[in-house]
């Protein structure tokens, strides 16, 4: 995922989900859930951004600039909410010792578009999204010796994706929605007297509908998924990925008992993958609201099992970072992650100083024991043998990881402070700690 995607103006809304959460949203939901919600407005608007940088004193061309344009455009077309987002990034790249060949940062040339409408209707709203993204990086790696030619490490990725949507209005008792997607990815990359191609292919169909019985909510919905690899060295005639695919049928149901002051959640999703069969994931959690004399207690747990099935890069993707002296490779042998998290909360508010100053405190603790964990690892007998670090993604037979949260958060008139602390622990098998994840994390910030 490419955070350029989504330019910061354009969000909304961040929701945060912790916790096992592959009832509602499916493989890989395995730690938690960020769902970034951009803005939805009907308002002719136009906006253009355009920066110009260097980097000074290690640019690779002293006359070189780089450029950042960002376009927003939104109007109203016979009907459509039309929106048009673009960014356009040109990075010449910079680097620190000219005496080498290799250089330490690639040059940049991205685009990405966005071009989205939608518009209700009597009953319905209907949506169109397109995207394309368009990335090329090079980087000189190495010379031939004996010969002039330099040896580049090269990445050019084209990649479209069109979504399409329909979606009851709220005059309807039991609303629903239908959404479809489609994601064609080309890219070219390795090293200039190696390259290979690679084309990734994703389609993706699911359903919603909700059905509310007095104070409960019943969400039901099914995934239909599938998609395709393919790899190849075409100056070499090697075929690396044969057409390569998987898919997967999914089904889920969550029912939600909503009361004033408190709420119970339980779910259950059922997914049938072409290569690994079936898998079940089931959730439950509560939420308690407690009013004090002094302000307000929010109490939430929630006990979870979620899986994640192995993607077709993990299984078979060859990534060659040779030139920065590195390959990550798939292992065919893969097998599904499951999970099993248990976590609990508790949200204080309140005021002070006559009400001048709000107070937030939360803390959070969580526990998650996760059996064939994929991870990259690095392969010592490879890596011996290449003088590359070679990782290959495999399965850790069990990790167990838990820790706590703690954050308070105070609002003047026109400040904000905030100060939390994270621990974390996290351990194999064999009770050796996963040095991936940080331990501690302290972070303070002031906002006016």
């Amino acid at each position: 995922a490419d955070l350029d995607q989504v330019p910061a103006s354009n969000i909304a809304q961040l929701e945060v989900i912790r916790g096992a959460a592959s009832v509602m949203y499916g493989s890989s939901a395995m730690g938690g859930v960020i769902n970034i919600i951009t803005k939805k407005t009907d308002e002719p608007a136009f906006k253009l951004d355009y920066d110009m940088s260097q980097y000074h004193g290690n640019t690779i061309d002293d006359n070189d600039l780089n450029h950042t344009i960002k376009a927003h455009i939104s109007e109203n077309i016979s009907g459509w909410n039309t929106q048009l987002n673009a960014l356009f990034i040109d990075d010449q790249g910079y680097d620190y010792d000219y005496t080498t060949v290799s250089q330490d940062a690639a040059s940049v040339e991205k685009a990405f578009m966005t071009l989205s409408a939608n518009k209700d209707h009597e009953d319905i709203s209907t949506s169109f999204k397109y995207q394309w993204l368009g990335d090329k990086k090079l980087r000189d790696s190495s010379a031939i010796p004996g010969q002039s030619n330099v040896i580049y490490y090269q990445t050019d990725v084209d990649q479209h994706q069109i979504s399409l949507g329909l979606q009851s209005l709220n005059n309807h008792k039991a609303p629903w929605q239908l959404n479809a997607r489609y994601i064609n990815h080309q890219e070219t990359s390795g090293q200039s007297n190696s390259l290979r191609d690679t084309n990734i292919v994703l389609s993706e169909i699911n359903a919603q509908k909700i059905f509310q019985f007095n104070n409960i909510e019943l969400v039901t919905g099914g995934v239909i998924h599938t998609d395709k690899l393919d790899q190849d060295k075409p100056e070499e005639g090697v075929i690396e990925v044969n057409n390569e695919s998987r898919n997967s049928a999914e089904l889920f149901a969550q029912g939600n008992w909503i009361k004033s002051d408190y709420q119970v959640l339980t779910g259950m999703r059922s997914q049938y993958d072409s290569d690994f069969g079936w898998h079940n994931a089931l959730r439950l959690s509560t939420m308690k609201n407690i009013i004090l004399k002094g302000g307000e207690i929010q109490w939430r747990t929630g006990i979870g099992q979620s899986y994640r099935v192995p993607n077709l890069k993990e299984r078979f993707y060859i990534f060659d970072h040779s030139a920065l002296g590195y390959m990550v490779l798939g292992n065919k042998d893969l097998e599904p992650e499951t999970a099993k998290s248990i976590s609990s909360s508790l949200t204080f508010n309140t005021t002070l100083a006559n009400n001048l100053v709000d107070l937030r405190s939360d803390i959070n603790v969580h526990y998650s024991e996760t059996k064939d964990l994929i991870d990259s690892i690095i392969d010592p007998v490879q890596s011996a043998e290449t003088d590359l670090s070679i990782y290959q993604y495999q399965n850790v037979s069990e990790a167990k990881i838990h820790g706590v949260d703690i954050s308070t958060e105070l609002s003047f008139n026109q400040w904000k402070t905030q100060l939390s602390y994270s621990y974390l622990t996290s351990k194999d098998e064999n009770n050796q700690r996963l040095l991936s994840r940080p331990r501690h994390q302290v972070k303070f910030n002031i906002n006016y």
